[in-house]
């Protein structure tokens, strides 16, 4: 975990030395590795424990020759849609009481068996799923994130990153390269949200995928952020309301306001919260890029990868309306739970991140200078940045001393649920 100390602005960000990167680099691993091992689904079919399957050993790049791991890389859109089959299939779900033949799997998914073995054959080849000797199919580790029940489960995310609305827009990243135009508007004639709005059965998909990624780092933020400090909390496009609910159960005298466009609030009000928690949760019906409504005030407002969907002016607009909401206090805070985006050639998937970001919106990924002067922009000094669950940090800003209103546009629109990843 990764704090730094309170500063007055992007002047004094902290320098790094040369071998900072990697260091950090091997830590985001390791507590990524940890956080896998916390979370292994207590009913997996472990191939280690069946006898007669020969165990996958798909190829390590590091290892290969550099055009062999080239290829690896030019080709990996082979296993990402393979994965998104079955995902959209619900394969993990089907085998996850034991092991399938083919024949079944595909009766109940509803497609052909050839095709749907051929798929099963490759992704297993790279540890999902794994074939018995008899043919029958059962999940491995790695497929058992592909189901729907399990913490963790990247079965959604699946689902959205193989889906036409997010695939097609990569065939077309040459010309945002090109024009800076996102590949998105490019394709569908109109922005991400706005589309999304138009097909309620791809924002479903899309609502899911994000609401589950919240679920994976709510538990983490919570533990890694001392909210006990802050009396009434505003969580500002919160969606669902999965992480102010988790750190309301956290801390029993904080108290949460849930801001979102109306029919994402109107879902909210239904999901299971508890009574204890409910009877601490108000729920406003707004658009932060307005003007943030008297009832949803805060001691602390939290913005959780909204941000990165937007372009600087885009997030200014954003982060003024808190700023006004704040008024005179100086004690108030925003918390914002993005990625930090590290220099150099460390492996870090804050990058592979803003590449979405790049082909579908017109917002990316930041690293701690451009945070810095974003905030800056809209009254905000960076208070202290706390590493949490990969890729995301905390950064904790507090109102500037002096603030001069910035120029914003005007013409902008409302994202679905909370953000794009």
């Amino acid at each position: 975990m990764r704090t730094c100390p309170e500063r007055s602005g992007p002047s004094s960000l902290r320098p790094r030395t040369s071998d900072a990167a990697p260091r950090l680099a091997a830590r985001r691993l390791a507590a990524t590795r940890r956080l896998v091992a916390t979370r292994q689904p207590t009913e997996s079919c472990m191939t280690d424990t069946l006898p007669g399957i020969d165990p996958a050993d798909p190829p390590d790049p590091a290892q290969l020759p550099p055009p062999v791991g080239m290829l690896l890389l030019v080709t990996a859109k082979w296993i990402s849609q393979a994965v998104h089959v079955a995902a959209e299939l619900g394969i993990a779900d089907l085998v996850s009481d034991g092991p399938q033949t083919v024949d079944d799997l595909a009766a109940k998914a509803g497609c052909r068996t050839q095709p749907l073995h051929r798929v099963l054959r490759a992704i297993a080849s790279y540890g999902v799923f794994a074939e018995l000797p008899d043919g029958r199919i059962v999940n491995t580790p790695m497929s058992d994130y592909l189901r729907t029940d399990v913490p963790g489960s990247v079965r959604h995310m699946a689902r959205m990153e193989g889906a036409d609305f997010t695939w097609r827009p990569y065939g077309k990243l040459l010309h945002t390269v090109r024009t800076g135009e996102p590949a998105f508007d490019h394709v569908f004639g109109q922005r991400i949200f706005d589309h999304l709005a138009e097909h309620p059965r791809e924002e479903e998909i899309f609502n899911r995928a994000m609401t589950s990624f919240t679920e994976q780092s709510a538990d983490a933020i919570v533990a890694d952020h001392d909210f006990s400090r802050h009396p009434v909390i505003t969580d500002l496009g919160g969606g669902q309301g999965h992480l102010l609910a988790a750190i309301l159960r956290a801390n029993p005298e904080v108290r949460g306001v849930l801001l979102d466009r109306a029919p994402v609030v109107e879902s909210a009000q239904r999901a299971p919260v508890g009574p204890e928690v409910r009877a601490r949760m108000s729920y406003v019906a707004g658009d932060f890029f307005g003007p943030i409504p008297p009832e949803a005030h805060a001691d602390a407002y939290v913005l959780r990868t909204c941000l990165h969907d937007w372009s600087d002016d885009e997030c200014v607009a954003i982060l003024r309306n808190v700023r006004t909401a704040m008024g005179d206090r100086t004690d108030a805070r925003l918390l914002i739970m993005e990625s930090v985006v590290q220099p150099g050639n460390a492996f870090d998937v804050g990058k592979l991140i803003d590449l979405e970001m790049l082909t579908l919106t017109t917002g990316l990924e930041r690293t701690e200078a451009q945070w810095a002067h974003v905030l800056e922009r809209a009254g905000f000094a960076v208070a202290a940045i706390t590493e949490t669950e990969p890729p995301l940090s905390v950064i904790e800003a507090r109102p500037a001393s002096a603030h001069t209103p910035t120029a914003v546009p005007t013409a902008v629109q409302t994202p679905t649920d909370g953000g794009t990843s």
